[in-house]
């Protein structure tokens, strides 16, 4: 399992391993991969469901603004050192349309979408209920620099000329967590089924593999049009004037009516609406508009 983590996780940050019982998820904090490989083993041996956060964080913890105290939030999240797809399998999820029958279609589907768009071979684990994949970078790179990638790579997923059944909730959210190889599947109709690592991948440099993705959504997703509201087409499309108070209040105010969690294209064109306008503080107003600052 150490080995397993070092291949996927970060190089620094604070790791979650996390112990799934009859009253929810609980959350054990570790600085080193060694610490948490052991925990991950101990919980899985007293028969918990086990699972990882597939990112690093800041802290072990912090108090909101609520009061609350939180954890695995994307807002903690710091780190990543992959992207990573899970593919559930089963007649319940083919019929709902969000997974395949069974483990040898869904390796099927994974490898024509990685063929399709050009992605180096990933990390495939059989999670006892379905396909985690992971496609593994070199360094370590940063939450802002992972979020509009993995938008990216959520679009062709489910782009209708290679789609891909891929759990949506998973791909883009930087505080995803999956099960680690060596611990068992606890759920009723899956036997104990053992996490297993089935295909090793191959680790590529973040700037190419962005570069792999960006090309092929364009290839594949650019003409896929999608709804977009008229206070972001009225962003894009005129300027609200001169640099004043007033007018970056008023798209403050327009911005806060535009989730930043939203699909790629959207963002992207958001962002590029607030760039043209000219301003200095528009590239500050795009990157606060992103982290939720607005909402």
């Amino acid at each position: 399992m150490k080995k397993f983590f070092s291949t996927i996780l970060p190089y620094h940050g604070v790791y979650f391993i996390i112990g799934k019982t009859g009253q929810g998820l609980i959350h054990y904090p570790y600085q080193s991969i060694t610490g948490m490989a052991v925990a991950g083993l101990q919980l899985d041996a007293h028969g918990y469901d086990v699972f990882f956060a597939c990112a690093s964080y800041h802290r072990a913890s912090y108090i909101d603004v609520g009061g609350k105290r939180r954890q695995r939030t994307a807002k903690n999240a710091g780190w990543v050192q992959s992207f990573w797809l899970d593919i559930d399998c089963g007649p319940d999820k083919v019929e709902a349309d969000k997974g395949c029958a069974t483990i040898n279609d869904a390796l099927a589907a994974l490898l024509a979408f990685v063929d399709a768009v050009g992605l180096p071979k990933p990390t495939v684990v059989f999670s006892g209920g379905g396909l985690h994949v992971y496609f593994l970078l070199t360094e370590t790179i940063t939450k802002e620099q992972w979020q509009p990638v993995a938008k990216l790579l959520k679009d062709l997923t489910q782009c209708s000329a290679i789609r891909l059944l891929a759990d949506d909730s998973r791909t883009s959210d930087i505080a995803s967590i999956l099960r680690p190889i060596g611990t068992h599947n606890y759920k009723p109709e899956r036997n104990c089924a053992v996490v297993t690592q089935r295909i090793d991948g191959e680790p590529i440099d973040f700037g190419l593999f962005s570069q792999i993705i960006s090309k092929a959504h364009h290839t594949h997703c650019v003409g896929v049009t999608r709804p977009r509201t008229g206070i972001q087409m009225g962003m894009a499309q005129t300027a609200p004037g001169p640099e004043t108070p007033e007018n970056i209040a008023r798209v403050k105010s327009a911005l806060a009516a535009i989730n930043p969690d939203c699909e790629y294209p959207l963002w992207r064109d958001t962002c590029f609406a607030v760039h043209a306008f000219g301003w200095s503080c528009s590239k500050e107003l795009a990157r606060s508009w992103s982290k939720g600052a607005f909402i």
